[in-house]
């Protein structure tokens, strides 16, 4: 889950650094550069010379990783509707909606 997780930041951030991808998932610089060797190893993302500074290096993404966290989210989100759907009768299922949609305008007006 972990992998899977900064996998998800790093298609999110764009290119980042490996001490800028341990800031955002709170972990040690250490931990996240062994996670992206992983993420490497399996063609998920690559790493690459920072165009600003030839001396840093960013993890970017591949396509193959793109696929990767596309489906793993196309996974939850046929989860979460089913769970949703067995557990939530359709008014409880209405206010959620409703919810979602006010905490999607706040969200938007940040």
């Amino acid at each position: 889950m972990p992998q899977a997780l900064a996998l998800a930041r790093i298609a999110e951030e764009g290119p980042i650094s490996n001490a800028a991808l341990a800031a955002v998932e709170y972990m040690r610089p250490q931990s996240t550069h062994e996670m992206v060797l992983f993420l490497e190893g399996r063609e998920f993302v690559e790493r690459r010379a920072d165009p600003a500074d030839g001396r840093k290096v960013l993890i970017e993404i591949t396509p193959i990783g793109r696929r990767v966290v596309s489906d793993l989210m196309g996974l939850r989100h046929k989860w979460l509707a089913a769970e949703i759907e067995r557990d939530l009768s359709p008014a409880e299922q209405e206010m959620l909606a409703i919810a979602a949609t006010l905490m999607e305008r706040i969200a938007s007006s940040g």
